[in-house]
């Protein structure tokens, strides 16, 4: 099975316009056609699960997780639930010191889309290089396959 976790916040919503990020719909949409059972992935806000049912995003989502702290467990716990295999799948991410690190440290195939603020979070270390890197949601679709 193929699974893309999907970061919530920053990558698919934008807090500061509280809509979603342009091309978000499309990119859902081209990624389940292709196959992939999709997660998103958020980490605990007031209002979220709010925000997140009165986005029409819900429907894409084979599970949707909501977590005090993102981890590594939780992304394992995800993938083993999916019965997801790492290296077919994906981690779509706005930061290299979250998402793109614990993706690494699965296997997954990582995407870090460098928009909004943290499109300058300089990679640190081997752990915090993505596979890939992308200028907006959009071009997620060029690299997943």
């Amino acid at each position: 099975m193929r699974a893309i976790i999907f970061d919530f916040n920053r990558t698919l919503f934008d807090p500061d316009s509280r809509a979603l990020v342009s091309g978000t719909l499309q990119v859902l949409k081209a990624c389940r056609k292709r196959g992939f059972l999709l997660v998103l992935v958020s980490r605990r806000e007031r209002g979220r699960q709010k925000s997140i049912a009165s986005l029409s995003i819900k429907d894409y989502f084979r599970r949707i997780i909501i977590t005090p702290k993102k981890s590594v467990k939780t992304f394992q716990r995800i993938l083993r639930q999916l019965k997801a295999d790492p290296s077919e799948s994906y981690i779509v991410g706005d930061r290299v010191r979250e998402e793109i690190v614990m993706g690494n440290t699965l296997g997954l195939r990582t995407i870090w889309v460098r928009q909004n603020i943290f499109a300058r979070e300089a990679p640190r270390n081997k752990k915090e290089r993505p596979m890939f890197a992308v200028l907006n949601l959009r071009d997620v679709m060029r690299v997943v396959k």
